[in-house]
């Protein structure tokens, strides 16, 4: 049986996907508190059509019959359809009906994206550490290292690098104390390190460091919170725990393996084995 153009080409769920798309990019793009009443006002939106439309169907006497099949020998039900097809008695609320729904699905969809986002937000940004980042403070931070250490290649005057014409590499810290301006806080949040120092020295993965410097702001909808440029390598509190250990031998073990295998395979083998994108170029 061949599928009507209507079944093949079912686009009921394209505006709600484009308006989470669309709120998403936007709460990341500004991740203002303003966001938070936006979302919710969405939400009530969305109860407020999806009541009037329930209300409209079941004045208009659609009740079970919504779906639009005729009764048991496809016959005309109340909707007016025989056999799934529109027919001359076809209910004139039913466009209004699926339109009310298309915008009440497309709203929860972005309301609840928006509330997701800020809250997120929220809680990256809460406490001491987003106001030294929004200060550009000098910083002592205790953390777990998040990321496999990579070399960093980029020139010593280009944004964000680290002023040093020697080797660099960059990590991420998920943060866990920071002090800054006579104030000491908890934190919760991933921090980008660059370090001015050779990749080899840098700590494992897993690993809980002290590391201080300079923060700054990165860009809107980057996974970490804060970039910070450090003074001096960091210095290990605490070696990884037992399953770091074990997972940071096997990358090891791997990239050790795919080493010969020239430079593209030997990037990109353990970034799809491991998610070890250190040596991806």
């Amino acid at each position: 049986m061949t599928a009507s153009p209507a079944a093949r080409h079912d686009a009921r769920l394209v505006p709600a996907a484009l308006a989470s798309w669309g709120a998403a990019t936007s709460a990341l793009i500004d991740p203002g508190g303003w966001w938070v009443a936006a979302g919710g006002g969405l939400l009530v939106v969305t109860a407020v059509l999806a009541l009037a439309a329930t209300r409209l169907g079941r004045r208009a006497g659609l009740g079970g019959d919504a779906g639009g099949d005729g009764g048991p020998d496809g016959g005309v039900g109340r909707t007016g359809l025989r056999g799934g097809v529109p027919g001359p008695g076809a209910h004139p609320v039913r466009p209004a009906i699926r339109a009310l729904g298309a915008i009440a699905l497309a709203g929860a969809a972005a309301g609840s994206v928006v509330v997701s986002v800020a809250a997120h937000e929220h809680v990256r940004r809460a406490g001491l550490l987003g106001d030294l980042v929004s200060g550009a403070a000098t910083v002592e931070m205790t953390g777990v290292v998040a990321s496999e250490p990579a070399p960093v290649t980029s020139d010593p005057g280009s944004a964000g690098a680290v002023a040093s014409s020697g080797p660099r590499y960059r990590m991420v810290v998920q943060a866990e104390i920071v002090t800054g301006r006579g104030r000491t806080g908890s934190a919760s949040a991933p921090v980008l390190v660059l370090v001015g120092a050779d990749v080899g020295t840098a700590p494992e993965y897993g690993a809980r460091v002290e590391v201080g410097g300079r923060l700054a702001s990165t860009a809107p909808g980057d996974r970490e919170v804060a970039l910070l440029v450090a003074r001096r390598p960091p210095e290990v509190r605490a070696p990884p725990g037992a399953p770091d250990a074990v997972a940071g031998l096997l990358r090891r073990s791997l990239a050790v393996a795919a080493a010969d295998l020239g430079a593209d395979v030997s990037g990109l083998l353990p970034a799809l084995a491991v998610g070890d994108t250190t040596r991806v170029p």
